[in-house]
């Protein structure tokens, strides 16, 4: 299980933010989430609706920043603005405004720490994979502010 303090950590960026490692770690979600269904026997939907903590866990892995999120979504939060990988997602769509709402508290339950920790092996091995990636921008100088902004 993850501490409180694992769970409330700053994660410091591993990549700059760049629309190029944007894309590679939204293929490293789609992967990840493909195949975490598959293994629990799940057809596959369009979109990756459910998979906010992992696309949470891979965005701090990545680009850095501290978890946020509320009772329906998890999200990373950097320097007072929300960097979220599914936001496109219907799951998230929906909620609108809310979706980025924070409720930080909700991260501190034992059972969604459990959880965030039950999907770390993955995301750290999906994380090594975009850093592996040849496409992968590495030089920080080029880290982008393409944030929304937050409350």
């Amino acid at each position: 299980m993850l501490t409180i303090r694992e769970v409330k950590r700053a994660g410091s960026a591993k990549l700059p933010l760049t629309p190029s490692n944007l894309d590679l770690a939204n293929q490293a979600l789609d992967q990840l989430w493909a195949e975490r269904l598959e293994e629990r026997g799940y057809e596959k939907p369009p979109g990756r609706g459910g998979s906010c903590k992992f696309a949470a866990l891979l965005g701090r892995e990545l680009f850095g920043g501290r978890l946020d999120g509320n009772l329906d979504h998890v999200f990373v939060r950097k320097d007072r603005k929300v960097l979220d990988l599914n936001e496109q997602q219907d799951d998230v769509l929906i909620l609108g405004a809310a979706a980025h709402l924070s409720t930080p508290w909700v991260l501190e339950y034992e059972e969604y720490r459990e959880s965030l920790a039950s999907c770390m092996p993955r995301v750290q091995r999906w994380a090594q994979w975009v850093m592996e990636h040849p496409n992968a921008e590495h030089a920080v100088a080029k880290a982008s502010t393409e944030f929304m902004e937050g409350p």
